[in-house]
């Protein structure tokens, strides 16, 4: 197939009957992702490290430097730091520790990406196929887990697939100077925000088509050279900031440390084979894995098609580099979601002309089924495991989304098979999209016992006289207790020291972990003259500590000589 350097993609995309659908797109993911967005607690650890990280970006006007209390955290570049504290400063100015102000660039950052892939639709297929895309992707599993959380992966999802956007007008034949701006300005946003995570989809699919049509003569419509330099005067001058400022210690933990251990050392999280990704892709993209395993004979037969080349150019290099990594997590392959998405609904679209195998589609549509049916009693179970009963409204909301969605997973199924794809996806869609809008915003809140700071901090302030307490931890350095209870809380391992830390302050109270509980005792007898069993804690929490994967127990003590009862 050859390209059409004429093809005047940008009406083809950005025609005016194509307008509404986009607003109407960005309005409807928008709404979709509200649900748990401002009700979910901080999460440990990398959402609560980067909330906080953003939050003393803002209360100390350095926004140079990452740190975490008086800790450097150099893992990550800036750029979500920046969108972080924008977002702080816009919605939440008086700082209150809430974590949702720093989940709005993840939930930008989705819509944007749900756009770019319905844009990538029109160019590389047509506009019906770029909105359904759109909608698979707004869909699964792990983007709405991304888009509520404060973390990068959603903002770089955006970013890569504006960068891919771009390749591909470029590929079709634009030479537009505005094409040339946001190709190389979401490449610099990339950069910023993980480094160089997005080359991999990039120069995957460069390589890919380079292969598959013997040329990249169309990339020169990027403009290559002044591209670069526009590139680094973008992300140069922050880069150079923080070798200065760090004395070259970002460079060293980011790239040395961080990138590298992810890649030859699992990075403390153990080994994992290759094929994990495989394994559990119909997970993350469900309830859309469904029809992406039924593309795969129109995906195989069709694979030298230019538009297929170009997707399949974006998965399988990047693929490979993730599943050869020794660090593995259930996001890390998140970025080549826009191309499934697209070569899934490709295939709907044209109604599976080379699914012929019964056998094949029986076999896909029950492990499918099974899927539905292990997160339906999932859920149910971790409901009641972490603090619901059938006396919770929590409960009986959570059981019914999991019967609507094996219910509306036969229906799926029914209708598949009856051929009547959009159909069948809709309703798979309808299903997924009240169970997760259930998940997010009334079972995950409801786990009281997954929230061990949110419980500690809303025990100290309601026992506390006084507007401001400190909050000092003893074995329990999880960073959801600094975002919820204040920059300035205290973490330390000793009983002694918790005392130590409390005699400057007027009022400050102690959580302490169960493992030293008889140390803080004899800290306190210490300090108070006090006989052991008068020093009583006046609450405790327990709960299962997401960060560790233990549970724990929390005990509150008021810290002499204020709090409770002084």
């Amino acid at each position: 197939m050859k390209l059409n350097k004429s093809l005047d993609v940008d009406h083809h995309v950005f025609g005016r009957q194509n307008w509404w659908k986009f607003a109407a797109l960005a309005v409807f993911c928008m709404l979709a992702l509200l649900p748990g967005l401002f009700s979910l607690p901080p999460t440990d650890r990398d959402e609560s490290l980067f909330s906080q990280a953003s939050r003393q970006m803002v209360e100390s006007g350095n926004y140079v430097d990452i740190r975490v209390q008086d800790k450097p955290r150099y893992q990550k570049p800036i750029g979500i730091y920046w969108l972080q504290s924008a977002s702080a400063k816009i919605f939440q100015p008086d700082d209150k520790g809430q974590v949702w102000v720093y989940r709005i660039p993840s939930a930008l950052g989705i819509t944007i990406a749900v756009l770019m892939t319905a844009a990538l639709g029109a160019v590389l297929f047509n506009p019906t196929i770029g909105f359904v895309a759109a909608l698979m992707l707004m869909g699964c599993t792990i983007v709405n887990v991304e888009a509520r959380l404060a973390t990068t992966d959603a903002s770089l999802l955006a970013a890569i697939t504006t960068t891919q956007f771009a390749l591909a007008r470029a590929w079709r034949g634009s030479r537009r100077w505005s094409n040339f701006v946001l190709f190389w300005t979401a490449l610099g946003v990339g950069v910023l925000l993980k480094g160089p995570i997005i080359l991999l989809p990039l120069v995957g699919t460069v390589l890919w088509l380079w292969r598959s049509q013997k040329t990249v003569g169309w990339f020169a419509n990027l403009r290559p050279l002044p591209g670069l330099v526009y590139l680094l005067l973008l992300v140069s001058p922050w880069f150079v900031a923080i070798s200065m400022a760090s004395h070259g210690a970002f460079m060293e933990q980011s790239a040395g440390k961080d990138l590298l251990d992810k890649i030859w050392s699992g990075q403390n999280r153990g080994i994992i084979l290759p094929g994990f990704h495989l394994l559990i892709f119909p997970f993350m993209f469900f309830p859309f894995s469904l029809f992406t395993y039924m593309a795969l004979p129109d995906i195989w037969l069709q694979r030298k098609n230019s538009a297929v080349s170009f997707c399949l150019g974006w998965i399988v290099p990047t693929w490979i580099v993730f599943e050869l990594s020794l660090t593995k997590l259930t996001h890390y392959t998140m970025p080549t979601f826009p191309a499934w998405a697209l070569l899934s609904a490709w295939a709907l679209i044209q109604g599976y002309p080379s699914l012929k195998s019964v056998f094949y589609k029986n076999l896909v549509a029950t492990c499918w089924v099974l899927i539905g049916v292990a997160y339906a009693i999932a859920f149910i179970v971790l409901a009641f495991r972490f603090g619901g009963d059938l006396s919770a409204p929590m409960s009986w909301y959570q059981i019914l989304a999991s019967i609507g969605l094996v219910v509306t997973q036969a229906f799926g199924v029914l209708f598949f098979h009856r051929r009547q794809w959009l159909r069948s996806m809709a309703v798979a869609s309808l299903g997924s999209l009240l169970f997760m809008t259930t998940v997010f915003s009334q079972t995950l809140p409801g786990l009281s016992n997954f929230w061990i700071s949110t419980q500690v901090v809303a025990k100290v302030r309601a026992a506390a006289q006084c507007s401001n307490p400190r909050l000092i931890t003893v074995d329990f350095d999880e960073p959801s207790i600094v975002l919820l209870g204040g920059t300035k809380s205290v973490l330390v391992n000793t009983g002694d020291a918790a005392v130590e830390a409390a005699r400057a302050e007027p009022c400050a109270f102690a959580a302490v972990n169960e493992d030293q509980l008889n140390s803080f005792t004899v800290a306190m007898q210490r300090e108070t003259g006090l006989p052991s069993g008068d020093i009583k804690p006046f609450d405790t929490v327990v709960g299962f500590n997401l960060g560790n994967g233990h549970w724990a127990s929390l005990s509150l003590f008021a810290m002499p000589h204020h709090g409770v009862g002084q």
